[in-house]
């Protein structure tokens, strides 16, 4: 019997940390002088540290500029065009309120610290999921299982009686072998549906 529902953040609920519309992308670009493909290469060459909490915000964004080869260094640049273009997706919040009236909601995401604290901050985060879990405060990531058991410890639930909600399938993998049922997240009509086949009532 399902009892808990495990949500993902970024593509999920709240926009993606990367590549999460064109317009950060263009201001990104515009201000450092950057093209696409030498930002992917300083976001990934700095991105496995910070999601573990390794390295801190500022660090990530220095590493991030120096990495891509921008024209100058300005990590309070960075930090204000990132959460300038963070919003919900999906019409979730509204969903997981009627959610929450049957079940227990918890959230499990790959964010730095930093990052996760604005979230929870500037979106109310608390209000919608009892525990949250991120990756930079428990330095562990998705797809390791370190940190799905790390939430059902503190959530004091079993596997088997949550559900797991990605929109990366090389995550749901794990989750899946420790007992979760899973759902491959697309858009948000497809997610009632899932939900609903799982017998989930809202």
């Amino acid at each position: 019997m399902i009892k808990a529902i495990v949500f993902d953040l970024g593509n999920v609920v709240l926009t993606n940390d990367w590549h999460h519309g064109k317009g950060f992308i263009d201001e990104l670009s515009g201000v450092f002088n950057l093209s696409e493909k030498e930002m992917d290469h300083g976001f990934w060459n700095n991105w496995d540290k910070y999601k573990v909490g390794a390295i801190s915000e500022e660090v990530f964004w220095d590493g991030f500029l120096r990495d891509a080869g921008a024209s100058h260094i300005d990590v309070e640049k960075c930090k204000a065009i990132y959460r300038k273009y963070q919003q919900p997706i999906n019409n979730l919040f509204d969903l997981i309120k009627e959610l929450k009236k049957r079940y227990k909601i918890f959230a499990l995401a790959n964010v730095g610290k930093e990052w996760l604290d604005w979230k929870i901050h500037r979106f109310n985060l608390k209000d919608y999921f009892g525990i949250i879990i991120g990756s930079g405060n428990v330095g562990a990531a998705k797809p390791d299982k370190k940190i799905y058991k790390i939430l059902l410890d503190r959530a004091k639930v079993e596997a088997e009686d949550c559900v797991f909600i990605d929109d990366l399938k090389m995550n749901l993998i794990p989750a899946k072998e420790l007992g979760f049922k899973t759902i491959h997240s697309t858009d948000r009509k497809q997610l009632e549906q899932d939900l609903k086949k799982l017998g989930l009532k809202f």
